[in-house]
């Protein structure tokens, strides 16, 4: 299988795979999978691949500020971000949920495939993946690994287990894409779909830098919702490919 065709979504790069095998004359839906902060739509390759294979056209986008529109280096955003998470995190997670729908509606539009649309990714890929699935009633099934619903991240701590976070201030717009779009905030959203969203959430029991209460209390709010405990993991560890690979496994399963 290729490395897929990148594309501008007005100015967004993506980066698309064709389904493959028996489903390439008849897709059967739009599978989005992102990559976590620092990360490129190119670290999602291996995932597209299997959503392809599997009859679905493969789609990722560079998150805001990363990728082909980066505008420092991957350790400096990272930085940045933690540094004023509620200012700049809210802002690359909000602004980076508005074009994965537009991603979405573009597959949707341009390619002749049914309205079923899948979503996932792993830490903040995840989170966008959940936020989307708020906003869009067609997303039927989201993996979302060491992701969380709630963007205020409560007790939230460095990778390395430090101190708490200091979050800083938000932003005016930081604060109105929070207020639109965290999943915390709108949990009618999902209650009330007409079609209740599957959803797998993979949490790592050790996971101090994407706390684990509010996936629990989402699955306890919203019905049809899992989560998956991984025993002594962290946040580094929770994107290893087994429990990635588990992960898919269960999305395509639907």
């Amino acid at each position: 299988m290729g490395e897929g065709e990148r594309v501008r979504i007005d100015s967004i790069p993506a980066l698309v795979l064709e389904p493959e095998g028996e489903a390439r004359g008849e897709p059967r839906g739009v599978a989005l999978w992102l990559t976590g902060l620092t990360g490129s739509k190119e670290v999602t390759l291996p995932v597209l691949r299997r959503l392809a294979a599997a009859g679905y056209v493969a789609v990722s986008i560079d998150a805001w500020r990363h990728g082909e529109r980066a505008d420092s280096e991957m350790p400096a955003l990272a930085a940045d971000a933690l540094g004023g998470f509620r200012d700049r995190m809210w802002t690359i997670i909000g602004r980076t949920v508005l074009d994965a729908g537009e991603a979405v509606e573009w597959a949707l539009r341009e390619r002749t495939v049914p309205p079923r649309v899948l979503a996932g990714g792993t830490s903040m890929g995840g989170d966008v993946s959940i936020a989307l699935a708020g906003i869009d009633p067609r997303i039927e099934r989201v993996a979302a690994i060491g992701s969380t619903p709630d963007w205020s991240r409560p007790g939230m701590r460095h990778l390395d287990d430090g101190p708490v976070i200091d979050q800083g201030r938000t932003s005016p717009l930081s604060a109105l894409l929070r207020e639109t779009l965290d999943p915390s905030l709108h949990l009618s959203r999902f209650t009330s779909r007409e079609s209740p969203v599957a959803m797998r959430l993979d949490v790592g029991e050790r996971d101090t830098h994407v706390p684990i209460a509010p996936a629990f209390a989402f699955a306890a709010a919203v019905p049809g919702i899992e989560v998956v405990s991984h025993a002594g993991v962290d946040h580094r560890g929770i994107g290893a490919e087994p429990i990635v690979d588990a992960a898919v496994d269960w999305l395509l399963a639907g």
